[in-house]
């Protein structure tokens, strides 16, 4: 029996899309084939891995046609060829403009929980599709990731530190991730800056802080799979490079300040969060002012940040 086709849109960026991997893995097992709508080097990535069979850049022009009167005949046909539309957005805008042409079920699930719901987004995802009748209900915690990848090397491969994030709010400051990548570098490990699409601005700023350490630029999405691929393990913030590594399967020490690792923890065989304790976080969902230097973020130490890298990465 031929697979359902089901064209997935998808507004969200790179860390988002990656805590709907296992979403898109169980329609897969489901029985469906996913075309999937989104950001275009972000739907790239979801193809490479095996997630999706079709991927559309959301910013072209005829797909951006499906926001005006009358879209372009070649969209409405890339979404006609399938059997089912999964919105997952939190504006119904969209969906109301394809069911003036789709005639199919179309369904819109919510992105991520409200901000007061205290359940991670993946989960979230999955309980959504299951509640629509997409998937089976979920009889346990989903599987995170592709699974525990071979780091053959030890010690000569890369550990990177990721010090960049979607917000400002969200980096631990940068000089504790210098004194961490040199407590690695102590220990015997082969630490190095890893910059990715986001993080074009902390080029300059890390050049003149980090002179003694390798800096690595991925501005493109295939660069960061490559590099990820061929390291041991990922220190960074909660941004979307900490989701993607840990989702490859990579020793994943992730850093939070004011979002809530409750709801946004990086999913993986190994995974590390820390955060300092204070009585206001989580508050960057749930709060319009935040502290301008987030005392959550300060609480935590290179110190720290090195044991928990320690407990979870083979010592071989």
């Amino acid at each position: 029996m031929a697979p359902q086709r089901l064209f997935v849109i998808h507004h969200g960026a790179l860390g988002d899309l990656v805590t709907s991997f296992p979403l898109f893995s169980a329609l897969n097992a489901a029985g469906f084939e996913i075309h999937l709508l989104c950001q275009g080097h972000l739907g790239a990535l979801a193809r490479s891995l095996g997630l999706v069979r079709r991927a559309y850049a959301l910013e072209s022009a005829r797909f951006a046609s499906l926001f005006q009167e009358s879209p372009e005949e070649s969209a409405k046909e890339a979404i006609c060829a399938c059997d089912a539309v999964l919105a997952v957005t939190a504006s119904d805008t969209l969906t109301v403009g394809i069911s003036r042409f789709f005639k199919r079920p179309i369904h819109r699930i919510l992105p991520r929980p409200t901000p007061d719901t205290r359940v991670h987004v993946t989960r979230h995802l999955l309980s959504s599709c299951a509640e629509i009748g997409l998937i089976a209900p979920l009889k346990r915690t989903p599987p995170p990731a592709l699974g525990a990848m071979d780091h053959a090397g030890g010690r000569n491969a890369c550990i990177w530190i990721h010090p960049g994030a979607g917000s400002p709010m969200k980096r631990w400051p940068l000089e504790r991730f210098m004194e961490t990548a040199l407590l690695l570098r102590k220990s015997g490990w082969k630490a190095a800056f890893l910059l990715g699409p986001a993080e074009r601005c902390l080029e300059p700023v890390l050049a003149g802080a980090a002179p003694a350490f390798r800096i690595v630029k991925a501005w493109e999405i295939p660069r960061l799979l490559q590099l990820l691929k061929g390291a041991r393990a990922l220190v960074g913030n909660d941004s979307g490079v900490s989701h993607l590594a840990a989702f490859l399967g990579l020793a994943t020490v992730t850093v939070f300040g004011p979002t809530d690792p409750v709801r946004w923890k990086p999913l993986g065989p190994s995974v590390a969060v820390l955060r300092g304790e204070t009585p206001c976080a989580p508050c960057f969902e749930t709060q319009e002012r935040h502290c301008p230097e987030p005392v959550c973020l300060k609480g935590v130490t290179p110190q720290g940040v090195v044991k928990a890298f320690l407990d979870i990465v083979p010592k071989a």
